[in-house]
């Protein structure tokens, strides 16, 4: 028998994000929501419960059989059974043979866990150390002894995980979307034919479903629904919404929405989220990921400049002007910067940050090689030379070239 240390003891959940904390996330990630190959409508996940097998030199599945000892004189420890490896050198792990947690856990005599650690080899002996030491059912651990590992195609992988979104067991249910948010729109869209319109309209529409996996629904609905689903979903975007209220998924609600409707789905919501100054924050910047989703992934033959216009709208709003400009100049809107130069000490471009997105622009558009005769480029620098910035902190503009749209 080997006697094998562990490490934390819960297995990470995946959290229900309450409205607030979910708005935070985004307004600070909301500049590359729809970049690096990420879901644009799902809150950040933990790992998936492949990536944690993945990063494991071991797995086992254990039954429960006593705790000994006293916790506060740390001579505490419990005994578990080998019932199955699931990864790792089976000499090691012999079914029936005890491991020894140097703590207690409770549980009854049948119990299961499952057991994933690093291995240390000392001479003849595997030491494991468990950094996940997690109760278990048959029927959760069925689904991870089948689930593809994370070196497989990214299309295989989902293939098998989508029959188990918003499944009854909500430990896999989680980590089902947890596979969905970490995919890029590419790989989730080659799955439309294996959608089920039915079930996604019921999330979508359903009380019961989390708000903050009804983006990524709606935004699989956008790609297999029919006219009666534009219709509902264009009724709850555009429905009143209070100047406090904060919609998790209402962006991919868009995103749906216009995936069904096209270029009029797009103007319809631009015209009564950005033309009107008095539309919550949140919506504005649910509409902002819109754009920046049908910037990034073109799901839709649209132009560039019929993003870039609507984009631009935002420059009218003094509390998101900044947001406006960092767009733009990711996306090469160089027609506005005789307006924007304009715009240095006044109204959102008064403060520090305001001036330094000014100046970010303009280094953005000296790096842009194609862009300009002399004389322009000449006149860029000269403003950059007569607006130096003194505070320290500045944060660079990414490179337009390393945006480049798909």
């Amino acid at each position: 028998m080997h006697s094998r240390k562990a490490g934390s003891t819960r297995w990470p959940r995946f959290p229900g994000w309450c409205a607030m904390a979910w708005l935070g996330v985004m307004l600070i990630i909301t500049p590359s929501l729809a970049s690096g190959g990420w879901c644009p409508f799902c809150p950040p996940s933990q790992p998936t419960l492949a990536e944690y097998l993945s990063t494991s030199d071991a797995a086992v599945l254990v039954q429960w059989r006593a705790s000994q000892g006293n916790a506060e004189q740390q001579t505490a420890t419990t005994d578990l059974a080998i019932v199955d490896v699931l990864k790792g050198d089976a000499e090691n792990w012999k079914k029936g043979t005890t491991i020894v947690l140097p703590y207690t856990r409770d549980g009854q005599p049948g119990d299961l866990f499952l057991l994933m650690g690093t291995l240390e080899q000392k001479g003849d002996l595997a030491t494991a150390s468990w950094s996940v030491v997690q109760e278990i059912n048959e029927t959760l651990y069925g689904y991870i002894r089948r689930a593809p590992g994370i070196e497989r195609g990214s299309a295989e992988r989902l293939t098998f995980y989508l029959p188990y979104l918003e499944a009854a067991d909500p430990e896999i249910a989680n980590d089902a979307f947890a596979e969905f948010s970490r995919a890029s729109y590419v790989d989730v869209s080659s799955l439309k034919p294996r959608f089920h319109r039915e079930k996604l309209r019921e999330w979508v529409r359903s009380e019961q479903v989390l708000a903050v996996r009804k983006g990524l629904y709606a935004m699989m609905l956008g790609l297999c629904g029919e006219p009666e689903d534009a219709a509902w979903l264009k009724h709850e975007i555009l429905r009143p919404v209070k100047p406090e209220e904060t919609r998790l998924g209402i962006d991919g609600m868009m995103a749906g929405y216009v995936l069904l409707t096209g270029r009029q789905g797009l103007e319809e919501i631009c015209q009564a989220k950005l033309d009107d100054l008095q539309t919550p924050p949140s919506e504005v910047y649910a509409t902002v990921n819109l754009l920046r989703f049908l910037w990034e992934e073109r799901p839709l033959p649209l132009t560039d400049d019929e993003l870039r216009s609507q984009m631009r709208k935002l420059l009218k709003r003094n509390d998101l002007s900044e947001v406006a400009v960092v767009d733009l100049a990711r996306w090469k809107d160089w027609s506005i910067w005789p307006k924007l130069r304009d715009q240095w000490g006044r109204g959102p471009f008064a403060s520090f940050s305001g001036k330094q997105k000014l100046v970010q622009f303009a280094k953005a558009m000296l790096k842009d090689a194609t862009w300009g005769d002399a004389e322009s480029r000449q006149d860029v620098a000269r403003f950059l030379e007569g607006h130096r910035l003194d505070q320290p902190g500045t944060l660079p503009l990414p490179a337009p070239e390393n945006t480049t749209p798909r």
